[in-house]
């Protein structure tokens, strides 16, 4: 999509990522939103030391056949068009199909560009699957491997978890 071009009407579904983000960020409200910033799929709210931090949401599901440098200035150019209120917003991307990156694959696709990484980790998945069709067992794994993420097997997760900041 071009950065000109409108956005269809119809905005992600937010509900999948629901039990990751209360997870990774229990006490954060995710909405629809508002008129004002319709352009990206929801608004998440956090707060941090008693002040809002709020977070622009877009969801990419296909994501692997994009260049990041492309989608993160979209980005950015896009928040850079809302009203003043608004530009300050952080950006949160959500996409659950990308392709495999090492740490450092995933380091170089943001060099040259103005961010730093905050924080990373590795996690592993939710498996709703698996708790679907075997509630105990599927249960009991997800706290293992969450349990996991807390030490060096954390290694072997899937899923990046970067947190960007804007320099």
């Amino acid at each position: 999509m071009l950065p000109n071009m409108a956005r269809p009407a119809q905005t992600a579904d937010l509900e999948p990522y629901r039990p990751a983000l209360e997870r990774w960020l229990p006490k954060a409200d995710v909405r629809r939103p508002p008129g004002t910033v319709a352009t990206f799929d929801g608004l998440l709210v956090l707060r941090v030391a008693g002040k809002p931090v709020r977070y622009l949401i877009q969801e990419k599901r296909h994501f692997r056949h994009l260049d990041a440098a492309v989608i993160a200035d979209q980005l950015i150019r896009r928040r850079a068009e809302l009203p003043r209120e608004h530009t300050g917003h952080r950006i949160l991307l959500l996409a659950p199909h990308v392709r495999a990156y090492r740490k450092r694959d995933l380091l170089r696709l943001l060099d040259g560009l103005p961010v730093r990484v905050a924080h990373h980790t590795r996690i592993f998945g939710a498996y709703d699957n698996i708790i679907a069709r075997f509630p105990r067992l599927g249960r009991l794994l997800r706290g293992l491997l969450h349990a996991a993420e807390r030490t060096p097997l954390r290694l072997l997760g899937l899923s990046h978890f970067l947190v960007i900041e804007k320099t």
